[in-house]
């Protein structure tokens, strides 16, 4: 197996994870699972997953996932230790993927950028941060929630940008544009530097969430993509 998804942990967060890729097509059988637990092995099998029982911190168990041929890997794991050295241990054998990793606190999260995740996410800020909006506001609580449950209501998606908007404002634009990602970096809407869309930029959008976040052709309101 090359050029597939490596995921250390199939607790909620690593399940909720490959579910997430599979509902936005990813192929379930291009999904390796690395966990310690015969439990795991278990539900991950009866998920249809092919599973690698061990500890992600050793070099041998993340080879036999072959992660050294991965091009993304999520670290899921309920120890930001165990994370942090999983993390080390994936960059060194593979310099060059993209590694999403999670961490439960926030001051955890520089350490764990410098062991070489792309993107950490702070699992207790998260829920934190949802908690406290919906004490403040239950519909604004409701509209996250919305957000962040496949399948209903609104997604959150990227997509590329077609020929059709190049040289417009994102406001212009049918889908609701909030960021724009030009050049490997993120702009909010608003930012000066997007103000005009260009060639090969990418757009953040939220839109009805029965259209696939990831589409894999760019658009979703049947526009003509083609330069003639």
């Amino acid at each position: 197996m090359g050029e597939h998804v490596v995921v250390v942990g199939y607790g909620t967060k690593g399940r909720s994870a490959i579910e997430t890729l599979v509902n936005n097509g990813h192929d379930r059988e291009a999904i390796i699972v690395v966990d310690p637990s015969p439990v795991a092995k278990e539900e991950a099998h009866r998920d249809g997953l092919a599973v690698i029982t061990g500890d992600a911190t050793r070099r041998e168990v993340l080879r036999s996932a072959r992660v050294q041929l991965a091009t993304h890997v999520i670290i899921t794991t309920d120890s930001d230790a165990s994370n942090v050295l999983s993390t080390l241990t994936v960059r060194q054998l593979n310099p060059d993927a993209w590694i999403v990793a999670a961490v439960r606190e926030q001051e955890n999260v520089p350490l764990m950028r410098q062991s070489g995740a792309n993107s950490v996410i702070t699992s207790s800020d998260a829920v934190g941060r949802l908690l406290g909006l919906s004490s403040m506001s239950p519909m604004l609580g409701s509209v996250m929630e919305d957000l962040l449950t496949y399948g209903e209501g609104l997604e959150v998606a990227e997509r590329d940008l077609l020929v059709s908007e190049v040289g417009k404002p994102p406001q212009s634009l049918p889908d609701q544009v909030i960021a724009v990602v030009r050049d490997e970096k993120v702009y909010r809407y608003f930012d000066p530097v997007v103000t005009l869309l260009a060639r090969g930029d990418r757009l953040i959008v939220v839109r009805p969430a029965k259209e696939l976040p990831r589409a894999p052709r760019p658009g979703t309101h049947g526009e003509d993509t083609s330069e003639d």
